[in-house]
């Protein structure tokens, strides 16, 4: 019989694994293309069908165009399923420019509609 404590810890692991397993995830592998939508928010296009948006809790985007080469990392080689996850520059005229991920959200149908043509990836 395991102790109880072993059973919590081991409960606790498998809940979070399950979480992140079932969290709207992508490798930087599928990323497609990018583009800005204003100075704190980039559109990445994942895959086949998907958008990304990923919001910076600065203006790291400030200047940048479309066409600017983004510079990724993911931290530990695995998914990026959290903001921690992605590690995002974006290279301009003047060198690069580090960000700080925010928010990462996987749009709908809907949204991606919405987004102004010249904004979308």
């Amino acid at each position: 019989m395991k102790p109880p404590i072993l059973s919590l810890i081991a409960a606790t692991a498998l809940s979070a694994f399950a979480t992140t397993a079932s969290a709207d995830c992508f490798r930087l592998s599928d990323i497609n293309s990018h583009s800005i939508g204003d100075n704190k928010t980039m559109y990445l296009a994942v895959g086949r069908h998907d958008v990304y948006k990923v919001s910076m809790k600065g203006s790291c985007l400030a200047g940048a165009m479309s066409s600017d080469p983004i510079i990724t990392e993911s931290f530990g080689g695995g998914p990026i399923c959290r903001p921690i996850d992605l590690n995002l520059k974006i290279a301009t005229g003047v060198g690069a420019s580090a960000c700080i991920v925010d928010k990462i959200e996987k749009l709908t149908a809907e949204q991606i509609a919405a987004i102004p043509k010249k904004q979308r990836p």
